[in-house]
This record gives structure tokens, sequence and C-alpha cells, in this order.
């Protein structure tokens, strides 16, 4: 991950650190990815079982060249992979708030939201921000008290990794 480059101080101002993911996802084009906007399957769709290896050598990688740089305790949580937007993550929330075991995430992007205008979008009390993610660009988001996000899905393709962490002393 080119560290260098990013302003960790955004994930404090905004809510969020916008990077291009130096690691090669390309094997995650050849999974089906759950479509979380199916009704039947809903935001709690499973990782498909010859994806979790994978996925859990991408969290480490996280955790070790972007977590662990800025914050010094923390755990590992869920990982996650899916396509499209389910309907409570198209309005503002706050997954900690909510009751999930995280406060802070990396999404990895696998398409280009620009063409469809498929945006996440990050907002404090005072300020909204709307990203366009390329594919291969990942989101980290703050997801401690005071930041909110949702996302959009117009059309065409919105697939996603997912690494959930939970920091000591993010509040």
């Amino acid at each position: 991950m080119d560290l260098a480059n990013l302003d960790y101080n955004d994930l404090f101002t905004k809510g969020f650190i916008v990077g291009k993911f130096p690691e090669n996802i390309d094997e995650f084009y050849n999974y089906d990815f759950p479509n979380c906007e199916d009704p039947n399957i809903g935001e709690d769709a499973g990782v498909p079982k010859e994806a979790e290896a994978s996925l859990k050598k991408l969290q480490k990688y996280i955790a070790d060249n972007l977590i662990s740089k800025v914050f010094p305790d923390f755990e590992y949580k869920n990982v996650g992979m899916w396509e499209g937007v389910d309907e409570g993550s198209s309005e503002w929330h706050n997954d900690w708030e909510d009751g999930k075991n995280m406060n802070t995430n990396v999404l990895v992007y696998l398409d280009d939201t620009t063409e469809h205008s498929n945006s996440i979008q990050v907002r404090d009390r005072h300020i909204e921000y709307v990203v366009f993610p390329k594919a291969g660009d990942f989101v980290w988001l703050n997801q401690s008290k005071g930041y909110e996000h949702k996302a959009s899905h117009n059309d065409g393709r919105r697939r996603v990794l997912s690494f959930e962490f939970f920091v000591k002393g993010l509040k």
C-alpha cells in the first residue's frame, strides 16, 4: 500500500480515506457475489467458501499495512463480499452505532462507480462528501460516533470486498 501518499488526518477530519489498493484482487472477479439487493439474501449473505482464505489473507495485509500504522491496538472482525446495495445501506447510518461489533472498515471496489454514479457518501455533523471509487480503489471508513455513510447503486455492477476491525480507543 502506498502509505506515503495517504492523508491519515482525513480519517479523523472527513471520516474516510480513499486510495489505490495495491494487492492483486483479480481472483475475485471469478466469484459469484451475493446480490444484497435480493430480498431473499439480505445484507448478511455469506462469503463463498472458496473465497474465505483469500479474504482473510487480504484482511491481514490491510491490518499490517494500513490499520496498524494508525492504531496499534485492534481486533479483526468480519470479512465480506457483495454486489449492489442493500436497503439499509442506502440510508444514512453508522454500523457501529447500529450494533455491529466493528468501528472501522475498509471497502475494496471491483467495479468503477463513476459510469453509473454509484457513490458512497460520508458525512460528519457539518460536511457531506460524495466519493466515486474506481475499480481497485479502497475506502477506509471511520465508523466512530459522529460519522455516517450511505451507498447508492443506480445501475451496472457494484461489487465490494469488506474488511472490518474494532479499534480500541476509536470512539
